[in-house]
């Protein structure tokens, strides 16, 4: 009886190894804890499987809004009178990422002088691959909260449709602003909308809470804990507890909010022109939140735009809000890593292929929205925060 031996460079291994990669880089990840498998989580993430022969795939989300029918009292007739459901959609659609890894000779050449076998090689190929990935997929879902990517369904940039300008001042007294905006529709921009669903968080063995997140870059960190009023009261919380100790950054709880501090976005070079670009213009060396420089986010140069640096227009910080359901993140088709070798394999790249895309959940009613706290055509669970640094 014979047995099949799977050589260590066929492909199989290779995407055993990248799975693997891909998965410490997920843990590792900021966003790890705000993604889920329904809309209860931050980021709805939904996997679907591709066709042989599909260029794309469309996701679809599915919505039902909440009843609101008045009681019918006593042995008042009751047939007919039932309210509809409303249901709310979009759909998302994955395209192709590639990212590619070019070693040159020099670095194969040492490596088998060194006596690496194709095994140890192919690990480390497995990681540098999936840790581009996870840098890009990162970005992405920074650069989709606050309104900037294209996602391939729209091909136009989701700018905020609700924003909360909190000026030049960002303190304690700032932080019960906002609460209370969030929780009474009172925006700078946007009109009346539902408030944003608050994300679960805890367990039944630790005790659940309910949160909003709000994410801050550094500039808005630094004026929060220069406030003596929140460094008192947050001295005195055991803010982090059981229940939340998963979020990395936590600067603490205030309310319903929970603060969570981001890096700041660094870019390579200053590679695009306008706000709307695509994932594959963002050259990341570290992921994190953009800002803007001018009055009007819509036309101001971010982070990474040409000009941004040299520009001496007011510079804006923008934070996000997040409350259940506020993102989409589909898969159609999960990583492959390919190697290539040339020139008589002197020369070696590597590259992961992924299908995946995100955008903000912007819902369109399939029947009737509602009246007055609308929950079509609007940024779902997606707030922003502007502040202007002094």
């Amino acid at each position: 009886m014979s047995t099949n031996v799977i050589s260590p460079d066929s492909i199989l291994i290779r995407n055993e190894w990248v799975q693997s990669e891909m998965m410490k880089s997920v843990n590792e990840s900021r966003w790890f804890p705000y993604i889920g498998d329904s809309s209860d989580s931050p980021i709805y993430r939904k996997n679907t499987t591709m066709m042989p022969g599909q260029t794309s795939t469309r996701i679809t989300f599915d919505y039902l809004g909440n009843l609101t029918n008045r009681p019918i009292i006593g042995d008042a007739t009751a047939s007919g009178t039932g309210e509809t459901i409303r249901k709310f959609s979009n759909e998302l659609q994955t395209q192709k990422y590639r990212f590619t890894v070019d070693y040159g000779s020099d670095w194969l050449s040492a490596k088998v002088g060194e006596g690496y076998s194709i095994d140890d090689l192919g690990m480390r190929i497995a990681a540098d691959t999936a840790q581009r990935w996870s840098f890009a997929k990162d970005q992405m879902l920074y650069d989709t909260a606050q309104g900037l990517i294209a996602p391939r369904t729209t091909k136009k940039a989701q700018d905020a449709t609700h924003i909360i300008d909190v000026g030049s001042t960002f303190d304690w007294n700032t932080l019960i602003e906002i609460e209370t905006k969030l929780a009474t529709s009172q925006y700078t921009t946007g009109g009346t909308r539902v408030p944003l669903d608050p994300v679960r968080i805890g367990s039944e063995m630790d005790g659940v809470d309910y949160c909003w997140i709000l994410m801050i870059d550094q500039q808005m960190a630094q004026s929060l804990k220069q406030d003596s009023k929140f460094q008192n009261i947050v001295s005195q919380a055991d803010y982090r507890g059981s229940e939340n100790r998963v979020f990395k950054s936590a600067l603490g709880k205030i309310g319903q909010l929970l603060i969570i501090q981001c890096p700041t976005f660094y870019a390579d070079v200053e590679a695009y022109t306008a706000p709307g670009w695509l994932a594959v213009d963002s050259t990341v060396v570290r992921t994190g939140l953009r800002q803007y420089k001018g009055n009007d986010p819509k036309t101001a140069l971010w982070t990474g735009n040409v000009g941004f640096q040299a520009s001496t227009a007011a510079r804006h910080s923008r934070g996000i809000v997040l409350g259940k359901g506020a993102m989409q993140y589909g898969i159609s088709r999960m990583p492959t890593v390919k190697t290539e070798t040339r020139d008589i394999k002197n020369f070696l790249e590597a590259s992961i292929e992924i299908w995946v895309e995100c955008q903000k959940t912007v819902l369109t009613s399939e029947n009737i929205d509602y009246q007055q706290t609308n929950f079509g055509g609007i940024d779902y669970g997606v707030v922003a925060i502007d502040y202007t640094v002094p």
